[in-house]
């Protein structure tokens, strides 16, 4: 265990040792490699306190004004936390439908808006973007959300058979 003269924290590392041909090598590694904090260089704690703070759905600049880290520094903690909850999603989470627990079928609205911006707030509406979204009728109101490019027939039935469950009305 070394200490670290910056923040007067101890740094944890692990040596291996390898034997290739004759000779001997020694290899460290950081006990932070392939985590969440390999490369941060902000200190854990501080970066376990922004985690924290994010999951009671503190602002961005409050969390920056507790810690005393920047706000970009912030940023970029609250992008990666949405990175490693985007990666842990399963197509269970995100399918919505199927069969209930009293064998009943549920239903499944969708419906599609187009979202834009007028010149102005004048005249003819500019190009926007197509949202074409699903939601159960259950009271857990599972929901799926996604723009696509057009709203022909291929598009919209490869979205519902992709994101709702057979057996639905």
């Amino acid at each position: 265990m070394s200490s670290n003269a910056a923040n007067n924290m101890p740094t944890l590392a692990y040596i291996a040792e390898r034997t290739m041909t004759a000779e001997c090598t020694l290899n460290r590694i950081s006990y932070l490699d392939g985590s969440f904090f390999q490369g941060r260089k902000s200190i854990i704690h501080q970066t376990l306190l922004v985690v924290y703070l994010f999951l009671l759905q503190v602002p961005n600049g409050t969390i920056s004004t507790m810690t005393g880290l920047s706000l970009p520094t912030v940023r970029s903690i609250v992008k990666d936390i949405y990175q490693v909850m985007e990666a842990d999603l399963r197509m269970e989470d995100v399918q919505v439908g199927g069969v209930g627990s009293d064998g009943q079928p549920i239903v499944v609205e969708i419906d599609e808006s187009k979202f834009g911006k007028r010149k102005c707030n004048k005249g003819k509406r500019v190009d926007g973007v197509w949202v074409v979204g699903g939601v159960e009728r259950t009271p857990e109101r599972k929901v799926f959300l996604l723009t696509v490019p057009n709203r022909n027939q291929n598009t919209l039935k490869l979205m519902i058979d992709t994101f709702v469950k057979d057996g639905n009305i």
